[in-house]
């Protein structure tokens, strides 16, 4: 007996499993706020409806595979104050991933469809000017733009622009900001001034009125960040099941279980190993739910004997 117990003890000093820690830096989406301008003079009665083009709630909710981190408000050409309803109370709806948790995070009420109709039905009765920049510029500084995000004007018009100062201050007083700012525009043309107003953003788009598609809202695209392509496990694991991560992001931790099948299929977070001769470690990390594509710091540590 004496013998057994000292060939235990022996094994609990020699046998004991080494883990080595590890971190992975954060990979977080670009913040967006875009403002839709909507023209709500008779001109537009001939044209589009009011309603969001098919596939607007695609687009917001797939831009960032599957990790949204978007504002969208809406105001009119002739107000330029932020538009409310029931379903929006805010003032603008926000569609963002919690990177503490990985849960969706949302202001409005209902179907996302349905809360973004609910504020770009502004009709087509104002017999007030057609100031497109004027109302951009006093949209824009209502308080929904982020510090740190890129700014989105989608502006849909059937006749120029109408405010009253000169076009350029319009759009330098927009640009006078931390923020990276792009302009989509939608319109019937000619319309100089507007043109003009476009012209002065480096990332701009325009499109033909009667032309109208998704193209002109998923150009916004080009304020985000890609994520980026390094997957590698910084450790090299004994087991690619005895590693443990947890995610950190604004002081909170929570573990990140590991994937039951594929991360692909999850629609929770978690993690997945899978064998990469690529890196370094012979393993590349997946996420699955929410972190797909973007996922907050990682730590943890992994068996290695």
């Amino acid at each position: 007996m004496r013998a057994v117990v000292i060939q235990i003890a022996a094994c609990l000093s020699a046998c004991a499993t080494s883990y080595e820690p590890f971190e992975i830096q954060p990979a977080l989406p670009t913040p967006i706020d875009v403002l839709v301008v909507l023209d709500d003079t008779p001109a537009m009665a001939s044209h589009l409806p009011r309603q969001p083009p098919p596939g607007a709630v695609g687009i917001v909710t797939a831009i960032y595979n599957g990790a949204p981190d978007v504002r969208i408000a809406v105001t009119t050409s002739t107000t330029g104050t932020l538009r409310t309803s029931a379903k929006v109370p805010d003032g603008f709806i926000e569609h963002r991933l919690d990177f503490t948790d990985g849960v969706l995070r949302t202001n409005y009420q209902g179907p996302l469809d349905s809360a973004l109709g609910s504020i770009m039905n502004v009709g087509t009765s104002s017999i007030e000017p057609n100031a497109i920049a004027a109302s951009a510029q006093r949209a824009l500084g209502a308080g929904f733009v982020r510090p740190s995000s890129g700014v989105g004007i989608f502006v849909v018009t059937a006749s120029d622009d109408q405010s009253p100062d000169d076009i350029a201050s319009y759009a330098s007083a927009i640009q006078n900001v931390p923020n990276e700012v792009m302009v989509s525009a939608v319109y019937a043309q000619p319309a100089p001034r507007l043109a003009s107003f476009v012209d002065a953003f480096a990332k701009r788009y325009t499109q033909n009125l009667d032309a109208y598609n998704m193209e002109s809202l998923s150009v916004f695209s080009w304020l985000f960040d890609s994520a980026p392509n390094d997957y590698c496990l910084p450790v090299t694991p004994a087991d690619p099941h005895g590693c443990e991560l947890f995610t950190s992001h604004d002081h909170v931790v929570n573990p990140l279980p590991e994937c039951s099948g594929s991360a692909w299929d999850s629609e929770t977070p978690c993690y997945q190993l899978i064998e990469e001769p690529s890196c370094t470690s012979s393993y590349a990390v997946l996420y699955g739910g929410g972190y797909g594509m973007y996922h907050p710091r990682i730590i943890g540590r992994c068996a290695v004997d």
